[in-house]
């Protein structure tokens, strides 16, 4: 697996600004008839983090026919550390899964991984999830709460503050392209073309 090469680019991701949320930011939520809220529509991220991390991911959303639908049997994706996809700098995939088909893993647990030996696994379980308006063509615009994660740091070496995978509690996954699978049968597994944006947040020192 490869992981986060550290660079001043990967460095300056540290202290960009927030990314923008669109419509997914609490501001338009959806409620039931009787008033209460239905989908807060909101992936922002809890008080008490920090931004420590922001990777650009192209690849494919895995998906197996259960007989009358798809079902999402995980990523298999590229971490690069620009919008161009240039410095590939580690993976993305369910736990578990085949590191060349993506297959056999658990759907539930996905996982970032760096060259540098550190890592996060999500609990996908426990995901928000949201649809930005004029985005229904791709796969939606997540929040997810981390369940573990270790190794040394994107930046070399264990503990290294804020530059370490080790620690994140938050990965939103935003600005999707493609990824969705079709609604008719088109064989199995089905991997189809996406990109997205991941951002990594920690404590706040």
């Amino acid at each position: 697996m490869v992981l986060f090469a550290f660079t001043m680019s990967a460095q300056a991701n540290v202290f960009e600004q927030p990314p923008d949320l669109l419509d997914c930011d609490g501001s338009n939520p959806i409620f039931n008839p009787d008033g209460t809220v239905k989908d807060p529509r909101n992936l922002s991220v809890p008080s008490g983090y920090t931004q420590t991390y922001h990777a650009y991911a192209s690849g494919f959303q895995i998906y197996g026919w259960t007989g009358t639908k798809y079902v999402l049997l995980g990523p298999l994706a590229t971490l690069s550390v620009d919008p161009g996809f240039h410095g590939p700098a580690g993976h993305h995939f369910a736990a578990g899964a085949d590191p060349d088909t993506g297959l056999g893993g658990n759907p539930n647990l996905p996982t970032w991984a760096s060259n540098s030996g550190s890592y996060v696994v999500g609990d996908g379980i426990h995901k928000t999830q949201c649809t930005p308006a004029g985005h229904a063509n791709s796969i939606p615009w997540l929040l997810i709460p981390a369940s573990s994660s270790d190794g040394p740091g994107v930046g070399g070496g264990p503990g290294v503050g804020p530059n370490a995978f080790q620690g994140v509690g938050y990965i939103q996954r935003l600005n999707t392209s493609g990824g969705k699978a079709p609604s008719i049968f088109m064989g199995t597994p089905l991997s189809v073309d996406y990109t997205a944006e991941y951002f990594f947040y920690s404590p706040t020192e």
